[in-house]
């Protein structure tokens, strides 16, 4: 466990002549996305990997540290409505065109509008400044901002949810407004401490620690079911992975709908639990190895989950 309360791995390095082999494993919470690392992972024969985890989890819990922190939260609004999205509506305003407009994008147009508005919505609820942002969405998400394109992010940023700027002035009362102050911080809901943060790692701290908790909590809870509750669709399953906010388990095949659905359904409980005011959404997906094409979840005609790799 780090000091944002989030998990971190390691894997050894390779020993020095004359030296042990030191290794640890692999490190499972950075994978490479597209260089084929994940599918050398493959369940176990006449068993699935089963992967949940909260859409958009950190936005969620920025917008519920908003409503606590400053007493309201658009960002809030537009999430608690199924019908409306963040990236979308970030996006319109970018592209100065309308939210209307955007929403009747399709296809490729929708999807460019959508990565432009993820380093933004992101990025900046952690204190982050117009420059810090061009260096972030180029590496995170290969799009390229000019400085005053940057700086027009940040503004559209704070316009769309009017919240953001009190929120990162509340931060800034509570660290202190001289460079280089520090404090110390306590987690809404856990009330976990975190000392020694400035001005970055406090606006970060509470959404991204709130976050954390929420995904440990569940994890908790998942485990239980699997080792001890002989009722549950859950029971015999075994974890594989922790990625942050997001949960990888090994199921018998004939159970991986109704296993994934009882991880959604736990880990959306214990969300809202901890953000009362904030709609919490996750979708189990399934796979006969571990796979980044099998993010979104494949149904039947029926609505049963079944594995990626079965689709027709």
């Amino acid at each position: 466990m780090v000091a944002t309360g989030r998990t971190s791995s390691r894997q050894g390095q390779d020993p020095k002549p004359a030296e042990p082999w030191m290794g640890y494993g692999v490190q499972m919470q950075n994978l490479g996305r597209d260089n084929g690392t994940r599918e050398c992972f493959v369940a176990r024969p006449g068993w699935a990997i089963v992967s949940v985890d909260y859409a958009a989890c950190e936005m969620r819990t920025w917008a519920q540290v908003c409503q606590w922190m400053v007493g309201f939260s658009t960002l809030k609004d537009i999430l608690n409505d199924p019908g409306r999205c963040p990236h979308v509506e970030m996006g319109a305003g970018l592209t100065k065109i309308t939210v209307a407009e955007a929403y009747a994008l399709v296809g490729a147009e929708k999807k460019a509008l959508r990565n432009l508005a993820k380093g933004p919505n992101f990025g900046l609820p952690g204190g982050m400044g117009w420059a810090r942002l061009m260096d972030y969405c180029r590496l995170g998400y290969d799009v390229v901002l000019t400085a005053d394109a940057a700086r027009d992010a940040v503004a559209t940023w704070r316009t769309t949810y009017p919240e953001a700027p009190l929120y990162l002035e509340a931060i800034k009362d509570l660290v202190g407004r001289k460079y280089g102050s520090k404090t110390r911080i306590r987690q809404y809901v856990s009330g976990r401490y975190r000392g020694d943060v400035g001005y970055c790692d406090a606006s970060n701290g509470f959404f991204q620690g709130l976050a954390a908790d929420i995904a440990k909590a569940a994890g908790y809870i998942l485990a239980k079911e699997a080792y001890s509750a002989r009722g549950s669709a859950l029971y015999g399953c075994r974890p594989l992975a922790f990625i942050h906010d997001e949960w990888l388990y090994e199921v018998p095949r004939e159970r991986i709908h109704l296993a994934g659905e009882r991880m959604a359904s736990i880990m959306c409980s214990v969300a809202m639990e901890y953000c009362p005011d904030v709609l919490f959404t996750a979708e189990p997906a399934a796979s006969y190895r571990w796979s980044k094409k099998a993010g979104d979840p494949v149904r039947t005609a029926e609505g049963e989950l079944i594995c990626y790799e079965e689709k027709t």
